[in-house]
């Protein structure tokens, strides 16, 4: 039976690494640092967050997914979680390598016109789906999960 937090499903659909992803990783030197930071890139795909810090949150599920895909042991995590500078470093590169930012007042006031906006087109269309003729694109697109969280 399995503690993990996410369907194996889920681990192997988001948890995959592509060619670029695996270019990405080999960046990092040493085996233990190429497993920590693929392990954050995988449970932040996962999960649309970091994991826990101190101490670093473990879903073994995942963890074995990781390494086996790195051919790195479970293990080499352990000398990872020692240094919360690398962690914190590999948080920030995993970021800019994800297109993320951090949610400031550009955001806020996008996110604010766009739910205003949203607000004025639902009560505009009460009693009409608001999938049918005449909806909007634009609301249309904004249902869609996007794969990895834009924002901290």
């Amino acid at each position: 039976m399995s503690n993990s937090s996410f369907s194996h499903e889920e681990i192997v659909r988001e948890g995959k690494f592509s060619a670029e992803d695996m270019t990405e990783i080999k960046k990092r030197r040493r085996d233990y640092n190429r497993l920590g930071y693929a392990y954050q890139l995988a449970f932040v795909r996962l999960a649309s967050r970091f994991p826990a810090q101190q101490p670093l949150e473990i879903d073994r599920e995942l963890l074995t997914y990781v390494g086996m895909q790195l051919s790195i042991p479970d293990e080499a995590l352990e000398r990872y979680q020692n240094r919360q500078q690398t962690m914190a470093e590999h948080r920030t590169a995993i970021l800019a390598y994800q297109g993320c930012r951090r949610f400031g007042e550009a955001e806020e006031a996008l996110l604010e016109a766009f739910l205003f906006e949203e607000a004025g087109l639902a009560s505009n269309r009460r009693g009409r789906s608001s999938y049918g003729p005449g909806s909007s694109s634009r609301r249309r697109q904004s249902c869609s999960r996007p794969r990895t969280p834009c924002s901290v």
